[in-house]
């Protein structure tokens, strides 16, 4: 019989496939840039006009576009293994630097959004497991499926129609993270302890309010169908059945047997949350005007920016299969009987 492998030799199994597809990821990026319409045109900077052949050429050969792919190819991976992305053609910016800059704007958004849909997603999960045959856990089933279908820009379009509006509510700013007329931010004493800090901290959540909600609206409610359907088949085990004649309390069992079978699923869908977060930014920083990856991918694509295109799509790509080793692990972390060969 063959001895189940280690911890160690887990990881090192996930890492070496997760690199093997994190190189074919990168081809892949490669290629479809290469291949965007006017890549060669939109080398040169937009705002010149009528640009000569001479012109052009000279810029593309600056930028390696008239070598053969291969070679463009093994010159940006070799850079990208030193997270060394280059400039960007639009701006001549470091890419690393355009990079710092727009990725804690997005994490703003995503891990309070994250936070959420876990928080309120679970225990709503949970509660209508427990009560999933009374007629409100049905309304609330249909609701949650309801706000799973909703997209994102929709959601973003009415919360600023109805809550940044003066003609209805006017709670909440409706574009930006922060005002025009506050502190820039001066570190974290400065945030604890001086006035401006604290206004700039009130601004800033006032900001977050609608795209964290937007964004948490149809992650709460997916995470809440998962963790009821989870919860209400780990109910029906006979495993809590025999707990529950051996005297265990209906607490212990729910939350000490049930909980914890049905905790599986929800945990893996954890380990892709941050990717998928970053994904699904795309929109709603379109429609609340903040400058995070999403814009920012957007932005490079339709100037054919082809630094800051592939950057950040090896990033995302990159988070994703770390995401998918996370799952993995904690999956069989949770559950004894999974293994992995």
């Amino acid at each position: 019989m063959n001895a189940t492998p280690s911890l160690g030799r887990r990881i090192a199994r996930r890492l070496a496939i997760g690199g093997a597809t994190l190189f074919g990821i990168t081809v892949v990026v490669f290629v479809a840039t290469r291949a965007l319409p006017d890549v060669d045109a939109g080398a040169l900077d937009p705002t010149r006009v009528g640009a000569t052949d001479e012109e052009r050429a000279a810029i593309a050969a600056a930028r390696g576009l008239d070598e053969p792919w291969l070679t463009q190819y093994g010159a940006w991976i070799g850079s990208a293994l030193r997270l060394d992305f280059g400039r960007s053609w639009t701006s001549e910016r470091r890419v690393g630097d355009i990079l710092t800059d727009v990725v804690p704007r997005t994490l703003q958004i995503t891990i309070p959004a994250i936070a959420l849909c876990y928080l309120l997603g679970v225990p709503l999960g949970v509660l209508l497991a427990l009560r999933r045959r009374s007629a409100l856990a049905r309304a609330a089933t249909v609701a949650i499926v309801g706000a799973i279908c909703v997209p994102g820009f929709v959601a973003a379009t009415l919360s600023i129609v109805f809550f940044a509006n003066p003609d209805f509510f006017a709670w909440f700013p409706a574009t930006g993270l922060s005002g025009d007329d506050t502190a820039p931010y001066g570190g974290l004493a400065w945030l604890a302890t001086s006035a401006d800090g604290r206004a700039f901290a009130l601004d800033r959540l006032r900001h977050l309010v609608l795209p964290v909600t937007c964004m948490a609206l149809p992650g709460v409610a997916y995470i809440a169908e998962q963790t009821r359907v989870s919860m209400a088949t780990s109910l029906e085990q006979p495993w809590i059945e025999a707990a529950r004649a051996r005297g265990l309390g209906e607490r212990r069992v729910v939350f000490g047997y049930a909980l914890r079978d049905a905790a599986v699923p929800i945990v893996v869908l954890l380990g892709l949350a941050l990717p998928t977060a970053f994904s699904g930014s795309v929109f709603l920083e379109r429609v609340f005007s903040i400058e995070g990856v999403g814009w920012t991918f957007v932005q490079a694509v339709g100037e054919r920016d082809l630094p800051v295109v592939g950057a950040i799509a090896t990033v995302v790509a990159a988070l994703t299969l770390i995401g998918l080793v996370v799952a993995d692990l904690s999956r069989a972390a949770l559950d004894p009987r999974v293994t992995f060969r």
